[in-house]
């Protein structure tokens, strides 16, 4: 190496850098027009639930196995299930299942299916121990639905619900049988993302589940912002009053005139986020500056015909100022 320094000492140094290296967070896509309801802390709470029920749930389903096998948390988050028939490609495997007011579905690869169901008849895989994705036997359906139901109970159960007994659909035309009654249902779900080390190779389920979700205005955000959106300036604005004047009255303002806003002492005021109002307050004076105290944070649809904050009307400019 130049300058005396060995491939040695630039490994070395490679090596004590690169563990202080700052990795950036992925940002995560959300659809803003479908608004989360359910709080990160909440969230964490009901994967701590559905954790400790894993080992119940392993239990449930040891013995037509024949040996346990390990079942893991993958993630929990809320979700729209409304499309989720709509992305299946076959051949697939749902398990739906009535859940106290709605109902859940699992999804589950048909390979891992039809390995697990082997396992419970045979007692093997045929095979190299990794089953191909096909459709189910009359029996295998029922040995699987019997599995499912067993497996559901205990996770249901650790989320304060109540499971019935469900049915399969392995066919696009069965798929309509484990649908929502109503056409106008809640679709919102609680989405378990699980990982199962069973028969043939690890495998994925993902199970759909009603959940209680509190109803929140549309644009309202967690007390914490995401650390990478922290800095994001936002422009707040405070509207004292305005009036309208002609143009002839415009040209003739000099320095000196007053122009009432038609403001009384004590009235409300609106406080704008953007162009969005969020709050009222009453105006002041705090430390010999002019300043506002908010009474209400609030969404407040904006009066019929009302202006943005700032913006005159066409024709016809407006102060919002007291003085000139």
């Amino acid at each position: 190496m130049s300058d005396g320094v060995e491939q040695e000492e630039v490994e070395a140094i490679r090596e004590a850098v690169e563990p202080l290296a700052v990795q950036r967070k992925a940002v995560e896509t959300r659809d803003f027009r479908r608004p989360r309801r359910l709080s990160r802390a909440h969230l964490s709470a009901v994967k701590h639930s559905l954790e400790v029920a894993m080992p119940k749930a392993a239990a449930a389903i040891a013995t037509p196995l024949r040996k346990t096998h390990k079942l893991t948390i993958a993630s929990v988050s809320e979700t729209d299930a409304g499309e989720l028939f709509d992305s299946l490609v076959p051949p697939f495997l749902v398990y739906g299942f009535p859940c106290g007011m709605g109902r859940g579905w699992l999804v589950w690869d048909t390979a891992p299916a039809a390995a697990t169901c082997e396992t419970i008849l045979s007692g093997t895989v045929e095979g190299d121990g990794d089953a191909a994705a096909r459709s189910l036997s009359p029996t295998e359906r029922r040995v699987a639905r019997s599995l499912l139901d067993a497996l559901v109970a205990p996770i249901t159960r650790s989320l304060g619900l109540h499971a019935r007994s469900g049915a399969l659909a392995l066919e696009r035309d069965e798929l309509s049988t484990l649908a929502e009654e109503s056409p106008t249902a809640d679709t919102r779900r609680l989405l378990v993302h699980m990982m199962f080390e069973g028969p043939g190779a690890p495998s994925e389920m993902r199970v759909y589940v009603p959940a209680k979700f509190p109803a929140i205005d549309p644009f309202e955000v967690e007390d914490e912002a995401p650390e990478h959106l922290e800095e994001v300036p936002f422009e707040l604005s405070a509207t004292l009053g305005s009036v309208e004047v002609s143009l002839a009255e415009l040209m003739r303002l000099e320095v000196g005139d007053v122009i009432p806003l038609g403001v009384t002492k004590g009235e409300s005021i609106q406080i704008h986020i953007g162009e969005r109002a969020r709050a009222t307050a009453q105006w002041g004076r705090h430390q010999g500056r002019l300043a506002i105290r908010i009474e209400d944070l609030q969404q407040m649809p904006p009066a019929s015909g009302a202006q943005s904050a700032g913006t005159p009307p066409t024709g016809k400019p407006s102060r919002s100022s007291g003085e000139r």
